[in-house]
């Protein structure tokens, strides 16, 4: 992968990352998270969507399961 690609891939990765830990922390869930993610208009969420388009829907969906489970973890070790 080209350093901007990958560069790019990190940081959306960062970007996804924050906005699960800021939905674990108010209580919400894996699908709600996923719901945000993939909704066309939401900024936040076109890491999670170019993984979708570059690599099918399940792949996505995997990877929101990851990065949730490391979210949720984070909120249970900050409360």
């Amino acid at each position: 992968m080209r350093a901007d690609r990958q560069g790019a891939a990190e940081h959306g990765h960062r970007i996804t990352a924050a906005i699960a830990c800021h939905v674990a922390r108010a209580g919400g869930t894996v699908n709600e998270l996923t719901q945000l993610l993939l909704y066309p208009d939401h900024e936040g969420g076109r890491h999670a969507r170019h993984i979708a388009l570059r690599s099918g829907q399940a792949r996505a969906l995997e990877y929101i399961r990851r990065v949730w489970a490391s979210a949720s973890m984070a909120s249970v070790e900050v409360v």
